[in-house]
């Protein structure tokens, strides 16, 4: 038996692969307090106006030295530094910056979550067996196992890198905007049957989401709504809709639009 085989038995596979996206998760913090972190450039700017602003004690209006540049964006990103930098008190960029990677890891927890709940009830179709063939245990161990490996996939992707660690970040409206459609797919029957249970977590994840970015996130977030609800509530084959849902992410190249492959999932299920 070799090295690695008996790592195997000791270790099994699914707890490797745990590990490994703890450790690329906590890489997130290397360097984080820096000056020459992979960035957006206008950073400092926002923390400035940040910093100005909690000067005054005031959460509005928001202060700046450069008036064209005061009302740019919705408060809520202001409002975070504010928090997290005590008022001025604790005005660091590492205590800037922490809020952002936590966005990050709490959607690569979405989207590890998302894959092991759907490689679960899916893996015997994948495997080419009946459901009932394969082992409860074996399918959840696969099931962690793919869940893992595309937490990591996610946090290696440059783009997540980039623009999930910075203050000026799209990891807050990333998360509220996908979390829409992470509840969406993990219970769509129930979610998408209710009158009020929908309706208020996106109005309130979908606001949360707007006061951190633009409000022209409205547009996308409620034609994914209504896709989702049409092809779920009229049964409609997901390979009718699915080309209208691709053409969307595809014409959105910001960052931000990371979280709209989710909808897709509605088709699936």
């Amino acid at each position: 038996m070799t090295s690695l085989e008996r790592l195997k038995s000791r270790l099994p596979a699914h707890y490797l692969w745990l590990g490994l996206s703890i450790v690329v998760a906590l890489g997130y913090l290397f360097g984080l307090g820096g000056d020459h972190i992979p960035r957006n450039g206008d950073e400092l700017v926002y923390a400035h106006i940040a910093r100005l602003t909690a000067a005054t004690g005031h959460w509005l209006p928001l202060v700046s030295s450069y008036d064209f540049m005061r009302n740019t964006k919705p408060p809520v990103l202001l409002w975070q530094a504010m928090v997290a930098g005590g008022w001025g008190e604790h005005w660091t960029l590492l205590n800037l910056r922490l809020p952002s990677v936590l966005y990050s890891w709490a959607i690569a927890l979405m989207v590890g979550l998302l894959t092991w709940r759907i490689v679960r009830s899916d893996a015997g179709t994948v495997a080419g067996a009946p459901p009932d063939a394969i082992p409860p245990e074996s399918r959840n161990r696969h099931a962690i196992v793919m869940g893992a490996i595309a937490a990591i996939v996610y946090l290696s992707f440059f783009s997540s890198y980039r623009y999930g660690r910075p203050y000026l970040t799209s990891a807050p409206e990333t998360f509220w905007l996908f979390g829409i459609f992470f509840a969406m797919a993990w219970s769509p029957a129930r979610l998408l049957a209710s009158r009020w249970k929908l309706p208020l977590i996106a109005g309130v994840a979908l606001g949360i989401g707007c006061l951190y970015k633009s409000f022209a996130m409205v547009v996308p977030v409620g034609f994914a709504l209504a896709l989702c609800y049409q092809m779920v509530g009229a049964q409609k084959p997901p390979g009718k809709s699915s080309g209208a849902a691709s053409s969307l992410m595809a014409s959105r190249s910001r960052p931000s639009a990371r979280w709209g492959w989710p909808f897709l999932v509605c088709g699936l299920q």
